[in-house]
Order: C-alpha cells, then structure tokens, then sequence
C-alpha cells in the first residue's frame, strides 16, 4: 500500500489485479478521515511510479465544474461536490501542477 498525505488529505493505494499489461489499483481519499472518493479502477502502466500515479489520480478527483463537460459530474454525491469546490482541493491543484512542472 501507498500513502500520500498533505494536510487533512489521505490519499491510499493499494493493488488490485493486472489486465491486459496494466497494473490497477484501489484507492480512496480521505479529507478529515471521512471517505470522499473510493475505487478499484485506476490503472497505470506496469513501470508506474507510486507518486506519479497519485497525482494522475488526484489531476482527476479535484477537477471542477467548468474544467470538463458537466456530466463528469453526474454522478458525484453533494459530499464530492462541496469538496472539490474546498480550499485542500485547489492546493492539491497547485502541488499537481508544480509536481508537473518540476519533474521535467
């Protein structure tokens, strides 16, 4: 298991099976100890990096409405959209675009 945390977020990882020469893993992100988002269906390349994949997951999770088309957000629980609006959702913002940035 892999874990990521800034602040009140948590973010864990954990291998779920192989398919096809990718690798997927579960995850759940916690903000405060109270789960905000939770799957089994991230994947990653076989060679993947445990941080490159957090913050690949975590490009996602803190998209906002506006950011892609609206039903991305069909499906998400009031929970999920009070968050990704919150204050430790755009900091992650900003450590994924500095991770980004600083690997090249």
């Amino acid at each position: 298991m892999y874990v990521y945390e800034h602040g009140t977020v948590r973010v864990t990882l954990e291998y779920s099976h192989y398919h096809l020469d990718r690798e997927y893993l579960k995850y759940v992100l916690y903000d405060d100890n109270d789960i905000i988002f939770q799957g089994n269906e991230l994947n990653t390349p076989l060679a993947h990096n445990d941080m490159d994949s957090v913050m690949a997951l975590l490009s996602f999770l803190t998209l906002q409405p506006g950011d892609t088309d609206g039903e991305y957000f069909k499906a998400y629980t009031p929970k999920q959209l009070e968050w990704i609006e919150s204050d430790n959702a755009q900091e992650l913002r900003y450590i994924i675009y500095d991770y980004e940035n600083n690997k090249q």
